[in-house]
């Protein structure tokens, strides 16, 4: 190519000569850049600076998969091979390379063969130039060009390319882009001189372009990445990530995507249809590489660090989209100028009578039309005149081809900024979730934590786990005073907010930082144009930021203080509904969902005071914000037609008006990009705090610790020497707490020294005491904390908390060991110790836990089993809890089974051992659960294995099984097993050694025979038993003969599910979603909100219409119009026309503000409304659904739903109006400015109801499901949080965090995919939209309305729809809150029919009459035609195998469920005929796992404040706790007055801890003891003392002795009641009026208990026969004649 020679104002030729030049320059760049890359390596630039290891991600990823899924692997194998390439991938998608014979692609032969081609055309045209002698293009441009050519010919033949070489694919864009402008000038000035080497042929001319097309597309149709198998499903069916196959072009356009759309099409999308997650995106991988980024840096930043390549690409394509952003108004003003030169050869353009013309005079018409395209000239005289603006509109076509390539160009540069930032969002939010849960496996376990220290103690030599907080009296006791905190120590609630909403918004600030590159940017580059176009007036206006700056800062600083307030606020609210969930059937059978209810909103109210005062902060910075670009234009445009004396004419005015909105829009992003910033900070400052928690020691976790070799040597030894221990108070480090106190010392001093105004204003200064803030060398503390402890310690006796002190015990190898004592002295703790999960202060622990060690003769790993008093399982089947991720062994997996004595329970169960059992556990009984965690424990191939009170929820026959079979059986051999448990008696002869705890003290420890010699052991004790022999523990023959049988289901038998798939809707959300939350916020409320949005954007038209008349009124314009008003024209006096354009400005921020306040108040009315809707409907929920609903789930609804509708969803729909409006209003004015518009709009409106997959409206189906799933799957992450809280401590026994940690990144991956394919559906759309110009012209004045209202419009459409997706999306909130609203309830609470007062009375009885009960219709009775009476008064036992139907007879009482046939009256009262309050308010259940709820002793036994403080002592005395002073050996233990600052308090050895009414309680009363819990609750029922008592094993926790007197108070507290005693231990119900035995829930036995001992071959005397005492029981039956 060659020079050019042009005109000064032909613009066409001179852009065609600059391109021209360029060429050879960009041809050189790229030539250099791909020859040194090549170099370099065998990836082209782009590949190079973009590759993340993926090769060895994919590698390590599949090596990941293939050892966490070893059972599965032959099924995913099958698949693999089972199922090609999936029929999804579109054309060319796949990576397969085409090959020819000699192995070279077709892709490559194509790109030799067009570099070929344009090479010997370029020598051949110089052979002729060389014959012709014509040379005068023959310069060094055309030379560098063809030496560009020849690179672009070798570099395919040197290295042939496999992914897109994005050198020659720049080299052929920008040929093919200068050949098309080249031909454009060629044919609009033939006269023109090009030097083109193409311009003796129109052939060769045409034949260029398309060569380069051609090459241009064969690059489009290779692969961006190579990977290394084909595209497959997995092994759950999901379909792969198309993006990791797709082709460059499909990647440019999002094609790849299409097939995703489509399906949506054709049916509503379930979790299946969701393909995977690109490789590079799956959690996996990110956390392998998380863990390794700069582990000294604050979370925030090392999230920063680690997403450092997407976030710097985002910034780059932010910066380009900016400046292609701010480009529309520059060329806008090039085209009206253009425009304004040639108004006056054509007035109207393509107007409505230049459309009547085409009939009229089609002839001269298509020729005008011909001249104003800039093709040919014609003599015709009114051709010629009305061409006479050729060269004026020439160049306005060409702007606008300029303006419209520029869109085409913005739009992929967003694309892939869009793309860039989501995927940095996925990975940010995979990585903080994956990082808190991570956190949760290696913290220390603070759930019985009830109080933070002032400041930290100080930290011992031997303080393996840095600093103590002590936590709960475990197993002891230990209170905190109320008003402590416990800051960091996250539980349930906050973790449920960390995961929910806190990862979100630190997540959401990788999309949404690009903000703060954007805004200074676009600000500074809309000035720069003001300035050009306006001058120095542009600035005037600029001057009020000034005065806004320190308002902004007052607001932001309060703002902040709101933000951190509502996330503590949520907290709180989130604590108490995790509470209710976790209790709710002791709360519903104590008719407290009232008064729950009333607290719960309690703290909502406080929650939502918070919110309403973060929206009026925001609302005042957006009212600043928008005010200030309202008084900048106001300004700038007075100064410069007024002071400046400037005329405003149609290319100054909407240019700068256009950059006025610009300005506006983004200025209006500060103050929500700061409310967003200060939530993100706030969020990662709750993150990190809780990821820079105390950690366990190394030795406890298996994320800690490094194997080491099995060779190695190593302590076999199990126990402790001369070691103390404390119980955590909190996971906060000492240094985290020691800066906390050093801040809040520093803002208090602030506070005392801060100035009055009287002060200030008279200069004198405040006289103040300033005390030392700095750390005292010696106490590390500051001197005011070290002044506080020693007044502490001098002037009252220091508070007391539960330690295990001098413990010296080192338990024998491969023989079993028993640990007993009374209730609270410390056996738990003593197994937690053990395990790590105790601070140690002193002394040494050991533990031998090296799971890759075996042993040779066993096949044991030298690791740890263990069996909590309080069992925990998984949500899954019995088979999958027993296994616990052990391969599976059938011959082992049986004899566990029968060991465990479970194939009786299993050949109940309809499904066997694939019986789904529900959170916790929650479809078995007491005893089942407790058998099922121990089989866990006994399977595992564990050398060691810890089992804390099994035998407690088990009946006599199942106690001596268990003994037999299990602990003494095979399974057993050369195992260590150390036990804790209360029946002494049953086990000690078997035991080679023994340990007496007391008070957190070792009392005795030795063999039996060591221990009775000292008379630590009576001979009673050493001599009973279960009358087993050590050597005779061959299991029963018979049970392992039906093992087969009842220890699985057959394979095909189609399994119930007790968790029913969480369900969702399809397609839109129905009409009635959106009436429910319009009828919520207010019908009239939304009317005014839509009046005031509409006023507002008719404003802003009438400011645009404004400004054009303005415009034209000008004398000097091209046709200046007549003044509107009968104003003066602005060249004479311009302050009229000021006037009005300050005066809708005024109007339009009025209307502002009048949309802002009923939004507002809307939302809080809805938010209030619907919140308390589904709270009241969940409490009425019957009991069943919350055995088949997973609390995660229902906190789902509560947590991220809530959320939503809150913050988001007002937002949203404010956006959706104002958008529809202003989608309404631009179409208005372009068919009023160009009425051929109409037909363009009913097209387009026909194509987006009927059209094919690009529809928007098919967009909009697909983006509903996929929202739609992706909050359903969130709700497993939530339950997956809340189940690993619960288990910690097992779940690190056992050594699985690393399988619990692979199981998260698979739900992760799941909801992930549908929030990635959601948001990439999303920039599918936006791509289409922004690729679709409008093609429009009219006369200047209201063209450039026009254009402007026609660039709105897309913005308009695709803003619209993806807010009302964004409010579709919230509006999935309000489906889902509404589907809970209505929820099927119980039986009424009350009803017409109200019992007496005094129900039931003292003479009234209990009568079940032919009781038949099941749980659901489709399953079978569970009690069968029951029928028994109870007399006043009495006191009936009942007894019977584990699932014969004791707690479900029980439990009928309070209508749990309904009998389906029969009756149940009280007291001549069918319960069925009155409301579940009036029945269950007089009734009273103590559970077997006793439901206490964060707070003090007293706000358990009383919650609502009934009894008196004397009342509530009585009964805590009646239960045999420690209240009183004068017990003897007690320790005053924690008050709600003072602190403790000291280091750990060390209790004098023997003394108990006083229990007070101010004692602590943590969430789920976790700092007591099982059985203390349990006595707890026994004194909270003779509180209420109602007429009817059920206690269900309710003193099974509870030792012997400590029960014996509790039965005594039993039978003087209710004296006056009927009491129903479930129980195992027969001692508890041997002396009860009559005992009802029960089996296969029938009624077997029911008579006196002398009378059933005396009943040969009677089912009671059976179990009290196989009993270590029958002949205990039998005295005491007898005893008094019973």
């Amino acid at each position: 190519m060659g020079l050019v020679d042009c005109e000064t104002d032909d613009f066409a030729c001179r852009l065609s000569a600059t391109f021209t030049l360029l060429l050879p320059l960009v041809g050189i760049a790229t030539a250099i850049a791909g020859t040194a890359t090549s170099l370099f390596s065998h990836e082209s630039l782009v590949e190079f600076v973009t590759r993340e290891d993926e090769d060895e991600d994919e590698l390590l990823d599949d090596v990941g998969e293939a050892t966490a899924d070893t059972a599965t692997e032959p099924a995913r194998h099958a698949d693999a091979s089972a199922d090609e390439a999936t029929p999804l991938l579109a054309h060319g998608t796949q990576n397969k390379s085409t090959r020819i014979t000699d192995g070279r692609s077709v892709v490559s032969v194509v790109l030799v063969l067009v570099a070929l081609l344009e090479v010997s055309a370029r020598i051949a045209l110089y052979v002729r130039a060389g014959v012709s002698g014509d040379s005068e293009w023959t310069n060094v441009p055309t030379l560098i060009t063809l030496l560009i050519w020849t690179y672009a010919a070798i570099v395919p033949v040197i290295s042939p390319p496999r992914t897109p070489p994005y050198t020659l694919l720049l080299i052929y864009s920008s040929n093919l882009l200068g050949s098309v402008l080249e031909f454009y000038v060629s044919l609009v000035d033939p006269e023109v001189t090009t030097l083109s080497p193409w311009r003796w042929s129109l052939l060769l001319q045409l034949a260029h372009p398309a060569l380069c097309l051609l090459a241009v597309l064969v690059i489009l149709q290779m692969p961006t990445r190579i990977t290394r198998a084909e595209p497959t499903k997995n092994a759950e069916g999901l379909h792969p990530a198309l993006d990791d196959w797709a082709t460059l072009g499909q990647w440019a356009t999002f094609s790849w995507l299409s097939p995703l759309i489509a399906l949506g099409t054709k049916t509503t999308l379930e979790e299946n249809d969701v393909w995977q997650l690109p490789r590079n995106l799956r959690s996996r991988i990110l956390m392998r590489k998380f863990d390794r980024v700069a582990k000294a840096q604050s979370f925030m930043n090392r999230l920063l660090i680690a997403n450092a390549r997407d976030i710097l690409f985002t910034t780059l394509l932010t910066f380009g989209s900016t400046c292609l952003g701010l480009a529309q108004p520059v060329l806008l003003s090039k085209i009206l100028s253009a425009m304004e030169n040639s108004e006056t050869a054509l007035d109207g353009g393509l107007g409505l009578h230049n459309v009547m013309t085409l009939f009229t005079n089609p002839a001269a018409s298509l020729h005008i039309l011909a001249s104003d395209l800039g093709f040919g000239w014609s003599e015709d005289a009114a051709v010629v005149s009305a061409a006479g603006g050729q060269r004026g509109r020439q160049q306005a076509y060409l702007w606008t081809a300029i303006a419209f390539l520029t869109m085409l160009v913005k739009a992929e540069v967003d694309l892939q900024q869009f793309y860039r930032g989501r995927r940095a969002t996925v990975r940010a939010k995979s990585e903080a979730v994956a990082s808190i849960y991570q956190k949760a496996l290696k913290r220390i376990d603070t759930s019985g934590a009830v109080g933070v220290p002032a400041t930290p103690a100080q930290p011992t030599p031997k303080d393996d786990t840095k600093e103590q907080a002590g936590k709960k009296d475990a197993k002891g006791d230990k209170q905190e005073p109320p008003k402590a905190q416990t800051a960091g120590s996250a539980d349930l609630g906050k973790i449920t907010s960390l995961i929910s909403m806190d990862a979100n918004m630190i997540s959401m600030f990788m999309t949404f930082y690009t903000e703060i590159v954007q805004n200074p940017l676009s600000i500074i580059l809309a000035a720069t144009f003001l300035y050009r176009l306006m001058g120095w007036s542009a600035f005037a206006g600029y001057a009020a930021f000034v005065f806004v700056t320190p308002i902004n800062r007052l607001v932001m600083k309060i703002q902040y203080k709101v933000v951190l307030a509502i996330l503590e606020m949520r907290d709180r609210r989130m604590r108490s509904m995790s509470e209710v969930i976790q209790a709710i059937k002791f709360i519903k059978f104590s008719a407290w969902e009232t008064r729950w209810a009333d607290r719960i909103l309690a703290d909502r109210d406080r929650e939502l005071k918070e919110v309403l005062k973060h929206k009026i902060t925001q609302f005042c910075l957006n009212f600043v914000w928008d005010v200030m670009p309202v008084i900048v234009a106001c300004i700038s445009l007075t100064t410069f037609t007024y002071v400046a004396g400037n005329e405003l004419s149609v290319s100054i005015a909407f240019p700068a008006l256009l950059t006025f909105q610009i300005l506006t829009e983004q200025v209006a992003q500060l103050p929500i990009m700061i409310g967003f910033m200060q939530r993100v900070y706030a969020s990662a400052i709750r993150v990190g705090e809780f990821t820079e928690e105390e950690e366990v020691p190394v030795w406890v976790s298996a994320l800690l610790r490094e194997e080491h070799p099995a060779a190695e040597a190593f302590d076999e030894r199990i126990g402790f020497k001369s070691a103390t221990f404390v119980w955590y108070k909190t996971s906060i480090k000492p240094e985290k707490l020691l800066a906390d106190e050093v801040k809040k010392k520093v803002e208090e001093e602030k506070k005392a020294n801060r100035r009055s105004w009287v002060q200030l204003l008279t200069l004198r200064k405040k006289p103040v005491a300033r005390p030392s803030i700095l750390p005292d060398a010696a106490s590390g503390t500051t001197g005011a904390t070290s002044t506080a402890v020693e007044g502490v310690s001098a002037s009252a006796t220091p508070r007391q908390e539960f330690a295990l002190r001098d413990i010296s015990v080192v338990f024998p190898r491969g023989k079993m060991s028993l640990v007993y004592g009374p209730t609270g002295s410390g056996k738990s703790s003593l197994l937690s110790a053990v395990l790590g999960e105790m601070k140690c202060l002193e002394g040494h622990v050991y533990l031998p836990k090296f799971p890759v060690r075996l042993d040779a003769e066993t096949g044991l790993k030298e690791s740890i089993s263990f069996c909590a008093q309080q069992p925990w399982l998984e949500h899954a089947t019995i088979r999958e809890n027993v296994l616990f991720g052990t391969p599976y062994d059938k011959k082992r997996y049986e004899s566990v089974l029968s060991a465990c004595a479970l194939l009786p329970d299993l050949r109940v169960l309809e499904d066997g051992d694939q019986t789904e059992i529900g959170e916790n556990g929650i479809v078995l009984s007491g005893g089942q659960k407790a058998r099922v965690a121990l089989a866990r424990a006994v399977y595992a191939y564990t050398k060691t294995v810890i089992l804390d009170d099994v035998l407690s929820a088990v009946d006599t026959h199942t106690v001596s099984a268990l003994i037999r079979r299990c602990f003494l059986g095979p399974l057993m051999k050369g195992r260590t097993l150390i036990l804790i448990t209360h029946h002494v008696d049953s086990v000690i002869q078997h035991c080679s050694y023994a340990v007496r705890m007391g008070n957190g003290y070792v009392e005795a420890h030795g063999t039996p025979q060591e221990l009775l010699a000292r008379g630590e052991l009576t001979a009673e004790q050493a001599g009973a038993g279960s009358g087993v022999d050590s050597n005779d523990v061959e299991p029963d023959h018979g049970e392992l003969e039906t093992a087969d049988e009842a220890g699985s289901t057959e394979a095909d038998k189609q399994t119930k599910k007790l968790v029913d798939k969480e369900t969702k809707a399809s397609g839109a959300v129905e009409r009635k979603i959106y009436l429910v939350y319009f009828k919520a916020a207010g019908y009239w409320i939304i009317a005014v909100l839509c009046i005031a949005m509409l006023l507002q954007r008719s404003s802003d038209l009438a400011q645009k219409f404004w400004v054009k008349a303005w415009s034209e009124s000008y004398e000097s314009a091209p046709i200046p119009r007549q003044p509107p008003f009968g104003f003066p024209t602005p060249t004479k006096n311009p302050l009229p026309y000021v006037a009005v354009y300050i005066s809708i400005q005024v109007f339009n921020v009025f209307t502002s503000v009048a949309a802002e306040i009923p939004s507002i108040w809307a939302s809080l009315r809805a938010s209030r409304g619907l919140f308390a809707d589904m709270l009241d409907s969940v409490l009425r929920s019957p009991s069943r659904w919350f055995d088949k609903t997973p609390a995660g789930r229902i906190l789902n609804r509560f947590a991220r739903d809530m959320n939503g509708i809150d913050i988001g969803l007002s937002l949203n729909l404010h956006r959706v109006g104002h958008h529809l409006i202003s989608f309404i209003i631009y179409i208005g004015t372009i068919v009023y400015g160009v009425p051929p518009f109409l037909l363009v709009a009913i097209f387009l409106d026909l194509s987006v109801s009927t059209g094919p997959a690009t529809s928007p409206l098919i967009w909009l189906t697909s983006c509903s499901d996929l929202n739609r799933l992706q909050s359903n799957l969130n709700s497993p992450i939530i339950s997956a949080f809340g189940e690993l809280l619960a288990g910690v401590a097992t779940v690190r026994a056992f050594g699985e965090e690393k399988r619990f940690m692979r199981a998260l990144f698979t739900r992760l991956d799941k909801c992930h995919a549908a929030f990635y394919y959601t948001w990439m559906a999303n920039y599918w759309l936006r791509f289409r939209q922004d690729v679709f110009p409008p093609l429009m012209t009219t006369s200047p004045g209201l063209a450039a309305v026009v254009i402007t209202q026609a660039q709105g419009i897309l913005v308009t459409i695709y803003w619209g729809m993806q807010s009302y997706v964004d409010a579709e999306q919230a509006f999935n909130g309000v489906e889902r809150v509404s589907e809970y609203i209505e929820l099927p309830p119980e039986p009424p609470r009350i009803t017409e029919n109200r019992p007496p007062q005094n129900w039931p009375s003292e003479q009234g009885g209990i009568e079940f009459d032919s009781v038949t009960i099941k749980y659901a219709p489709d399953l079978e009775p569970v009690l069968k035609n029951v029928s028994f009476k109870i007399k006043p008064k009495e006191k009936i036992g009942l007894v019977g195998r584990t699932g014969s139907g004791k707690s479900t007879l029980a439990l009928s009482l309070f209508r749990f469920v309904d009998p389906t046939h029969g009756k149940i009256v009280i007291d001549d009262v069918d319960i069925t005929s009155i409301g579940v309050e009036d029945l269950r308010s007089r009734l009273t259940l103590i559970p077997q796992e006793a439901a206490l709820f964060k707070g003090t002793i007293r706000e358990n036994l009383d919650p609502f404040n009934e009894y008196t403080d004397a009342e509530c002592l009585n009964v805590l005395r009646a239960v045999h706790l420690p209240v009183d002073e004068s017990d003897e050996n007690v320790t005053p233990s924690s008050s709600a007055n003072t602190e403790s600052r000291s280091s750990t308090p060390r209790p004098e050895s023997g003394s108990k801890i006083l229990v007070t009414l101010e004692s602590q309680v943590s969430e789920g009363g976790n700092n007591w003891s099982a059985g203390q819990r349990q006595l707890i609750a026994m004194a909270r029922a003779l509180l209420r003392k109602t007429r009817i008592t059920v206690l269900d094993e309710s003193t099974a926790s509870v030792d012997f002795e400590t029960d014996k007197k509790i039965q005594n108070t039993i039978r003087d507290g209710f004296k006056e009641s009927i009491m129903l005693i479930i129980a195992h231990r027969l001692h508890t119900i041997i002396e009860c009026d009559r005992i009802l035995v029960l089996d296969a829930g029938q009624v077997i036995e029911f008579d006196t208990p002398a009378a059933l001992l005396d009943k040969e071959g009677g089912a009671f005397r059976g179990m009290c026969a196989q009993s270590d005492s029958f002949d205990a029981l039998y005295a005491a039956a007898h005893k008094t004649g019973r």
